[in-house]
């Protein structure tokens, strides 16, 4: 839960800049990750997180890509996005639990 709240955070509302969305940045988020919680990438990190070390950092773009693919512009610089990445990245791998971005409950109710 921690985990998802700070990968949330971390693409949060001072980073985006809406460019067409009819949605809240809030409601984007939780769609996004809701779909990546489902995908089988996130399926086979909490499986075996050993086997899947750059899934987390994985994660990280995947929620971006979404975000802007549902009308979302991304505000900060290249460096900083990585600065962030590298930051969100670093916390999430020591809590070296498998991380879901979604509460438990959202991805029980998603299709």
């Amino acid at each position: 839960m921690a985990a998802a709240l700070i990968l949330l955070n971390a693409c949060g509302e001072q980073v985006f800049e809406n460019a067409g969305s009819r949605k809240s940045l809030l409601e984007d988020r939780k769609a996004c990750a809701v779909e990546i919680n489902n995908s089988p990438a996130a399926t086979a990190y909490r499986q075996n997180p050993t086997a899947h070390p750059d899934y987390i950092s994985q994660v990280f773009r995947d929620m971006n890509r979404c975000i802007e693919g549902k009308g979302w512009k991304q505000m900060l610089a290249p460096q900083e996005q990585e600065r962030l990445k590298e930051a969100v990245t670093t916390e999430l791998t020591r809590a070296r639990t498998p991380i879901s971005v979604t509460e438990p409950e959202e991805s029980e109710d998603s299709p």
